[in-house]
């Protein structure tokens, strides 16, 4: 099956664990702003945009491990070139090696598979490789798949160019596990942030309780907590948008 990779189709075990976040959410929102179960219900019926809002990150999740089978792939091709074979065969002998790395079910086992039959339809490599870096979106094999192309016309030196474009995946690879190393402790006080607020709601509850009655059912109270509610999903946002930029 040919896969495009800027899209991401749901499996029923996405939507159940989507819709069980969801549910939690709308749950602590409609509890701690409004204590109403018509805004929980209300809330729920947002669920569709919940999920289009996460399958850019399914999306991206999805085209990063792609890039690390690459950079494996890539690995396995080179080899296969130094050992004398023509780029085409060594192609076809990294079948193997990806299958005892990723299994059959592998984002690049299954593309290889695909490379076979297109060279028995006597589609040209370029062709294949071109395809794929179209369909997947990912910049590093979209340039290998143009840099394969232009060295086929011209007889460059396959050796060298896979050689080259494999050691630039590598370091982008290590530069991006170090950013988010790096990082891991910002996602960290993003999170426990995006928890205080209603566990400082939830203190207030036990401690004084009735303290903030006046602030559910009412029409005051539903647009103070309304406001409050904005403040704070715009700095979920912010915040994540900023994080996700460093990671990027």
């Amino acid at each position: 099956m040919i896969l495009d990779y800027k899209k991401y189709k749901y499996s029923s075990k996405d939507i159940l664990i989507n819709a069980l976040m969801w549910i939690a959410f709308s749950g602590l929102i409609a509890y701690f702003f409004y204590r109403s179960l018509l805004i929980f219900i209300i809330l729920l019926l947002f669920f569709p945009l919940f999920i289009k809002f996460r399958r850019a990150g399914y999306v991206f999740k999805r085209q990063w491990e792609l890039m690390l089978e690459f950079q494996d792939f890539l690995s396995a091709v080179q080899v296969g070139i130094y050992s004398g074979n023509s780029i085409e065969n060594a192609v076809l002998g990294s079948y193997e090696d990806m299958v005892s790395l990723y299994t059959k079910d592998g984002y690049m086992t299954k593309e290889i598979r695909g490379i076979i039959t297109g060279l028995n339809n006597n589609l040209t490599l370029e062709e294949l490789f071109y395809d794929l870096g179209e369909r997947s979106g990912v910049e590093e094999i979209m340039d290998f798949a143009a840099i394969l192309a232009l060295a086929k016309r011209s007889g460059g030196n396959l050796r060298e160019i896979i050689s080259e474009c494999n050691n630039c995946i590598e370091e982008k690879i290590d530069i991006k596990r170090d950013i988010d190393v790096m990082i891991a402790g910002e996602r960290l006080q993003h999170r426990i942030m995006c928890i205080v607020p209603m566990g400082i709601i939830l203190y207030i509850q036990i401690t004084s309780p009735g303290y903030l009655d006046s602030l559910y059912h009412n029409l005051f109270g539903y647009a103070v907590m309304t406001g409050c509610l904005l403040l704070y999903i715009i700095s979920i946002l912010w915040s994540e948008k900023i994080i996700s930029s460093l990671g990027k």
